[in-house]
């Protein structure tokens, strides 16, 4: 089972939240566009909240470097190994934010974990968790 968590930084995110909220929990950044979007999404909800789906808007600054650093260990404390998610997340999927000028040790500090990898995508960056050995 995968479970991929969004961290949407875009001030005003135009893609499909509904679909993606669909395949993922999405962490949306608080603009009067993205809550807009996010209450369409919330009024066609019919299951309730769940970590591996839907969307939770939070504040920032509106740096999004600073704002990414900032949530990143709300996001683990919500979809971590002992979240009610049945397994941690494996992929950090970062919109908004180019993957430039990230700080490894940032990321490690913030998510208390060492093995990641951080991939360039489209609109952003993920993070992949190294495979935990069983």
């Amino acid at each position: 089972m995968s479970h991929e968590v969004y961290l949407v930084l875009d001030p005003q995110f135009a893609d499909d939240l509904w679909s993606l909220s669909r395949r993922a929990h999405v962490w949306l950044f608080r603009t009067a566009e993205n809550e807009a979007a996010a209450k369409a999404v919330r009024e066609r909800e019919t299951e309730g909240y769940s970590p591996l789906r839907g969307v939770t808007i939070f504040d920032g600054s509106g740096e999004a470097y600073d704002d990414f650093y900032m949530i990143l260990p709300t996001i683990e404390v919500h979809h971590a190994e002992y979240s009610a998610a049945p397994e941690p997340w494996n992929a950090i999927h970062v919109i908004g934010l180019p993957g430039r000028n990230i700080r490894r040790d940032r990321i490690a500090d913030a998510l208390g974990i060492d093995a990641f990898e951080v991939i360039k995508e489209g609109k952003g960056f993920a993070i992949k968790r190294a495979a935990q050995n069983t």
